[in-house]
């Protein structure tokens, strides 16, 4: 399967601490049904050569539908080029050599960035739960994410523009009762791949 598509993500994020992932979720009166689970399988090279482009591939499994991906942040927000997988394709712990037969993402890796498929290992994977709603004409997003020996919180908008982004966190900062000087975190990906180099030294 070698459909393909490209995605610009207009997002804000805030990292959050357990308290204040329940007020959020008592304040938009959310139950254990509006969780929903999702993996990330992350890939990359023994150099962590997408690291140093502020990128990331991963396989994302969601309710039992696998999705590669390679994110890339620019000007704009972040890129995302998708790249949807038939069940037969992979399985976790599979090389990813295995499953795109010179698929689009592959195709990209390999002539934009000069970096070979084959060099590409699994590094781990990031479990979340995640429930999202539709707020103020854009999709907000209340994560609980466990990676290694780490769990993060985190609250993500995703808007048409950056004010229109930021509009939001601060409004939803100021009706839940959060400090209105958070700031924006590293990506997930991002703290997960440093968690990932940390433990190859």
């Amino acid at each position: 399967m070698n459909r393909s598509f490209d995605e610009l993500e207009i997002e804000g994020k805030r990292l959050l601490n357990a308290q204040e992932f329940m007020k959020i979720q008592r304040y938009f009166q959310l139950t254990e049904d509006d969780f929903i689970i999702q993996h990330n399988h992350y890939f990359d090279t023994s150099e962590f050569q997408l690291k140093e482009q502020s990128a990331a591939l991963r396989i994302r499994d969601k309710s039992g539908a696998y999705v590669l991906t390679l994110k890339a942040r620019n000007e704009d927000g972040v890129m995302e080029k998708h790249q949807p997988l038939a069940s037969h394709e992979w399985s976790e712990g599979a090389p990813l050599t295995q499953l795109t037969n010179g698929g689009p993402v592959q195709t990209y890796l390999e002539k934009e960035w000069g970096i070979p498929f084959h060099e590409l290992h699994a590094l781990g994977r990031l479990t979340t739960r995640r429930a999202e709603l539709s707020y103020e004409k854009g999709l907000l997003a209340l994560d609980e994410s466990y990676y290694f020996d780490d769990v993060d919180y985190e609250l993500e908008y995703e808007g048409n523009s950056q004010g229109h982004v930021q509009k939001a966190l601060t409004q939803i900062a100021s009706r839940v009762g959060l400090d209105p000087h958070g700031t924006e975190p590293q990506p997930k990906i991002q703290r997960f791949l440093s968690a990932a180099e940390g433990r190859t030294r």
